[in-house]
């Protein structure tokens, strides 16, 4: 029952019939004592379901809930590590070995007996939480999917805590875990696929730090889906026929990272898909820093007495290598300079708010166009290991040797899978 006590100080109500997902992400983010980066209320950061918009918007969410693969996006981009297992590839032992172990996660905190006045929460040692999307059905309750966290486990009994978040619908209640398990196994009509479960700890910082996919274009996801549907099929293809990066015509592979894979994928990807890439920055001034302000405390802190001095966000020294890294990659150099001619566009109202989000660092479209190549050829299985990078030749193949660049490919990856997978269960190039 270890993980009882740290859960059940944010245990949260969803706010809406349909976030159930939400608010169970919210709550477990919470527990984690994990930054969300952006103001929530007053001066305070904090998760709450508002927050939680980047993979799915939020009348989406409302009207339709979401998917175990949308919440495993969230988590991830929320600053979670997140590891999905559907329900039908987990057994009775592996699933009960699972919660013994996060709900015997140790409570202690890094740092403890340490003062802590004025200075972010200390993370907890070892934290684990396990977050249930199940259908209420084989529960014997009213509704079907739904989502809530673990809260304990009766090792003598088998029985599992379940801390359900529609609090005016069901408080927290016992399930023997073997019905719980047989809850995971029916599949979600959203994806084909079955329900499950997240494991989620704390990343420091987010997987994500620059590139989303623009929610103020949800209208254009579809889009997006049917372009990675039908790349998926030329790129199976290719493969069958054994064309590799030197075919020619709709036999020749796109996602290979090298120069001719970069030129194929620019000349073939539309505009109005590559601009759907677009940056944290523009969209929620994750960057800004207002001058003076305390950036290290979980509240926004008070001013510094010099209000003319700005202090740089922790973030931003993050992403300042992560933004070097794109551009030394060698498909950024065969992109024209911005603004000549460019395959997409910044997001929307982007050219507004750049000066007063991230004075300090530029980002354009060729870093977003860069990023998605990179998320498509992991998706297509391409190796994304340390090595040397060389433009010399078409067909030499380039490495990426920066973590924080291959975290924002494993991140993005995972958005466009989450898009495909939602819509459509027939691709298979590496879900997870």
């Amino acid at each position: 029952m270890n993980c009882f006590f740290p859960l059940i100080e944010h245990f949260h109500t969803q706010s809406e019939p349909a976030y159930c997902g939400l608010g169970s992400l919210a709550m477990l983010l919470n527990a984690l004592a994990i930054d969300p980066g952006r103001i929530w209320k007053g001066p305070w950061r904090w998760f709450d379901e508002s927050l939680l918009d980047c993979c799915e918007p939020l009348e989406v969410v409302q009207s339709q809930g979401i998917s175990l693969v949308k919440a495993n996006c969230l988590a991830r981009c929320n600053g979670a590590k997140s590891r999905l297992r559907h329900g039908d590839t987990v057994s009775v032992e592996g699933f009960r070995d699972d919660v013994l172990r996060v709900t015997s996660s140790s409570v202690g905190f890094v740092g403890e007996g340490k003062t802590n006045e004025g200075q972010q929460p200390q993370s907890r040692k070892e934290d684990e939480f396990m977050l249930c999307g199940y259908s209420r059905k084989l529960l014997g309750q009213t509704g079907d999917g739904h989502f809530s966290p673990v809260g304990g486990y009766h090792a003598a009994k088998d029985l599992v805590l379940i801390l359900d978040v529609a609090r005016f619908k069901y408080p927290p209640h016992w399930v023997p875990l073997p019905l719980l398990h047989a809850a995971l196994q029916p599949h979600d009509p959203a994806t084909g696929k079955a329900r499950g479960y997240l494991l989620l700890s704390q990343n420091r910082w987010s997987e994500a730090l620059l590139f989303t996919l623009d929610p103020d274009r949800f209208g254009d996801w579809p889009a997006l889906r049917d372009w990675l549907l039908k790349l998926h099929r030329q790129e199976a293809q290719a493969s069958i026929k054994g064309t590799g990066e030197r075919g020619e015509g709709e036999g020749r592979r796109i996602l290979v990272a090298s120069k001719a894979g970069f030129e194929a994928f620019v000349s073939a990807v539309p505009e109005s898909v590559a601009s759907l890439v677009t940056t944290y920055a523009y969209l929620k001034c994750i960057l800004h820093d207002y001058p003076g302000s305390k950036s290290s405390s979980r509240s926004s802190g008070h001013s510094s007495s010099n209000s003319n001095v700005r202090k740089e966000n922790p973030q931003e020294a993050f992403i300042r290598p992560l933004v070097r890294a794109i551009e030394a990659y060698p498909a950024f150099a065969l992109l024209p300079p911005h603004g000549k001619d460019s395959k997409a566009q910044e997001g929307k109202g982007s050219s507004e708010k750049e000066s007063v989000c991230c004075p300090p660092i530029s980002v354009d479209e060729r870093h977003a166009l860069v990023v998605f190549f990179l998320a498509l050829v992991a998706w297509a299985g391409e190796e994304l290991e340390e090595g040397k990078t060389s433009s010399s030749s078409p067909t030499s193949s380039w490495k990426v040797e920066n973590e924080a660049l291959k975290r924002e490919v494993t991140q993005l990856k995972v958005r466009l899978q989450a898009i495909a997978t939602e819509r459509s269960s027939s691709l298979t190039w590496d879900q997870q």
